[in-house]
């Protein structure tokens, strides 16, 4: 395959007119106005210089692709996240709705997710859990938007019944907590007794 930015025009005539040297010399003269319209292009087209854009351009890209806030764009936080989410639009609209999809779908955002299908865990049928590496930190509105956009790349037939948030922090006093029912509840360590 030709490189774009590097084809002359003496590479696309047929051989016969190669042999016609008034016409090889023309080309050769109209070249660099070429290689200048060629690069101008280049400029132009978006996709190919991805990795080069920033601002508004990627959230023009994002609503071009339908990356709106309601999908993944509001929780890409990084340019680096949200180029690597325009560049992965069409497979995340293609697998929408499967296992793959949504793990497709937080890739680009760095969120390690494990799904668990019901028959993993012995749940409801059609149900599945999500475990969230925690480490991570999240702002609260970035949990609800992670959760809006779970739901809203799921399965439709299929239900979230729990969102695990593992944390593996190096700590002498074993804490933990659980989510029941939309309440969180909070267990901490007996007080140390006096003498």
């Amino acid at each position: 395959m030709v490189n774009f930015s590097e084809l002359e025009i003496k590479d696309i005539l047929p051989n016969n007119l190669l042999q016609d040297k008034n016409l090889v010399y023309l080309c050769q003269a109209i070249q660099p106005q070429f290689s200048d319209i060629t690069q101008a292009i280049m400029q132009v087209l978006f996709l190919p210089n991805l990795s080069k854009l920033t601002g508004g351009i990627l959230e023009h890209l994002a609503w071009w692709f339908n990356l709106a806030a309601d999908e993944s764009w509001s929780l890409a936080i990084t340019d680096k996240q949200k180029q690597d989410l325009i560049a992965n639009a069409i497979e995340i609209h293609r697998y929408k709705g499967t296992l793959y999809g949504l793990k497709r779908a937080l890739a680009p955002l760095n969120i390690i997710v494990n799904i668990e299908e019901w028959f993993e865990y012995k749940g409801e049928p059609f149900n599945f859990r999500i475990n969230i590496d925690g480490t991570r930190k999240y702002t609260p509105e970035q949990l609800r938007q992670l959760d809006y956009y779970i739901n809203r790349n799921k399965n439709v037939r299929s239900w979230v019944s729990g969102t695990i948030y593992s944390f593996d922090l190096p700590c002498q006093i074993k804490l933990a907590c659980g989510l029941v029912e939309d309440e969180l509840i909070e267990i901490y360590p007996r007080k140390a007794k006096h003498e």
